[in-house]
């Protein structure tokens, strides 16, 4: 494993990706966050953001959800007062980084990598447990809520 950046490094190239996100379409800052808010959690992160960046990684890249679709299903399940479960954080995050998102060209190269980042970042939490615990803990109902049906391919 290669050796972990400087923390203000990192957090200076999530500060410039969200400054490039505001006005793309689609809203990708949404799935830019979400990225980070997953890739950089620690033990003292509240169980709050890892999730809501997890769901936001699941509804994109297996639900295919754009930006604005996301933030929906994120102020709905923002709107319920709920204990929030831990997440098992694992070791590998993802491939891609906020780092390697930066460097790409501005425009739909960029676009691209943050796509790509949400799919690597996911993939690292993807699998049976994910599985189980968006199930079990219902907080992704089978339907979403009103204007918030996947992206048409």
């Amino acid at each position: 494993m290669p050796p972990t950046p400087n923390l203000e490094y990192v957090r200076a190239a999530h500060d410039e990706l969200y400054v490039y996100t505001m006005g793309r379409p689609g809203f990708i800052l949404r799935h830019a966050v979400d990225a980070f808010a997953v890739q950089n959690a620690h033990a003292e992160s509240k169980s709050i953001s890892i999730i809501m960046g997890l769901v936001g990684l699941y509804l994109r890249v297996e639900k295919q959800f754009h930006g604005r679709q996301v933030q929906r299903i994120h102020m709905a399940l923002g709107q319920t007062k709920r204990e929030w479960p831990s997440i098992h954080l694992t070791e590998n995050r993802g491939e891609i980084t906020v780092l390697d998102v930066i460097v790409a060209p501005p425009g739909p190269k960029r676009d691209q990598a943050i796509d790509d980042r949400s799919r690597s970042v996911w993939s690292a939490f993807r699998g049976p447990q994910s599985s189980r615990f968006f199930k079990q803990s219902k907080i992704i109902k089978s339907q979403p809520p009103s204007g918030a049906s996947p992206a048409s391919a």
